[in-house]
């Protein structure tokens, strides 16, 4: 009986342990970034807002799934990473 519920332990802190690093790794993806000199310029479109504007020094970038995603302003980056599908497009 104790060798059961400690494999049903040891396999339980594994799944906990698998998926805070799961979490951690999607966290580490989505990483703000400035834009590169090549971008300052080019015209974007926020992904939350759906809003267009020219992408500026100081504009919010995130990389994500191979795509390089401008956001209008903090608030819209705190949403894409909440549900980064949702706006991934």
């Amino acid at each position: 009986m104790k060798t059961k519920l400690y494999a049903i332990f040891s396999v339980s802190v594994f799944l906990v342990t698998t998926l805070a690093i799961t979490g951690t790794m999607l966290a580490e993806e989505l990483t703000v970034r400035q834009p590169l000199q090549i971008e300052i310029g080019k015209t974007a479109t926020c992904p939350v807002m759906n809003s267009k504007f020219s992408v500026m020094e100081s504009t919010p970038v995130i990389d994500y799934k191979g795509t390089s995603y401008y956001f209008c302003c903090d608030s819209c980056i705190d949403d894409f990473k909440n549900n980064p599908d949702k706006y991934a497009k």
